[in-house]
């Protein structure tokens, strides 16, 4: 029992199942990439300036890419959505250093997963030894859209229960990705679409919202740090599942009812986002008043 407690403590012959609760992911997560001399970096205080909104792996005091993986806010969501739902097979398409992989691998240690990356060799390499105790977890070295295809039928035999889009981030790539995507994904879906609002590929997801309303609904979620979109199909959206995407997805129009909103910046992502909204400066009546 002694050999087996500290087996656990130093993150060896751990069953997967042993991952269940949030609490427990994190500090595997924190432990896995230690013990491969590792450490994540980011997701600091807005106060400490560091405009690092997601995390990165560094080693030596080196960061190791500087494409970064999602946040800790969005990873607290995607823990909770898959909780609810368990996809069984999971497609993440950016690898980088694996933090998005790792943290999904850990939080559905049953689901067969399949992340890629066609420039960040080395971060393939980190990513098999992290979790190279997990079943069904296939990191591999492949390109997009160019693979999908390929990757949806020798993988998951046509059926993806979610997806991470978390490459290229263009508009024009965004779009292709899901266009390929949704012939491929199962009738209780979700697709991530990772920095819609933080890197401005509202226009595609616009886009992609209007085509394809009949197969499901899509969400900003603008409640959380970079802006994440999902898709979430029909079948999937019950009442609880809408009720808890709505409460991350407040209405554009409300957004700047308020005076705690700096209201100067006028960014292409701004203009987009708030396009034909009326913004109303002063702040509403206090309830009290």
């Amino acid at each position: 029992m002694r050999e087996r407690k500290r087996e656990r403590e130093n993150g060896k012959g751990i069953s997967p199942k042993s991952y269940t609760s949030l609490f427990n992911i994190f500090s595997n997560l924190y432990k896995l990439y230690k013990k491969n001399g590792m450490e994540v970096l980011g997701c600091y205080s807005y106060t400490l300036n560091t405009k690092s909104n997601s995390n990165l792996i560094s080693k030596k005091n080196i960061i190791l890419s500087t494409s970064g993986g999602i946040s800790n806010d969005e990873a607290q969501i995607l823990y909770m959505i898959t909780q609810e739902y368990n996809p069984k097979n999971i497609l993440i398409i950016g690898n980088s250093y694996g933090f998005s992989a790792v943290f999904l691998s850990l939080s559905c240690p049953n689901s067969k997963l399949v992340a890629f990356d066609k420039f960040r060799t080395k971060g393939i390499k980190v990513t098999k030894k992290i979790l190279k105790n997990y079943k069904n977890k296939f990191i591999i070295k492949a390109s997009t859209p160019k693979d999908l295809k390929k990757i949806a039928l020798e993988y998951f035999n046509n059926s993806i229960d979610f997806v991470l889009i978390d490459a290229v981030h263009t508009n024009e790539m965004q779009t292709r990705e899901f266009t390929i995507l949704q012939k491929f994904l199962s009738p209780k879906s979700i697709v991530a679409f990772h920095d819609v609002l933080s890197c401005n590929l509202l226009d595609s997801f616009n886009y992609l919202k209007k085509k394809y309303s009949k197969k499901g609904k899509f969400f900003i979620l603008n409640k959380m740090v970079n802006g994440m979109g999902l898709f979430i199909s029909k079948k999937l959206l019950n009442r609880d599942m809408y009720n808890f995407l709505k409460y991350f997805n407040t209405n554009e129009k409300k957004l700047f009812e308020y005076k705690i909103w700096n209201l100067k910046n006028n960014s292409d992502m701004e203009k987009n986002y708030f396009n034909n909204i009326k913004i109303k400066l002063d702040s509403l009546p206090h309830p009290q008043k």
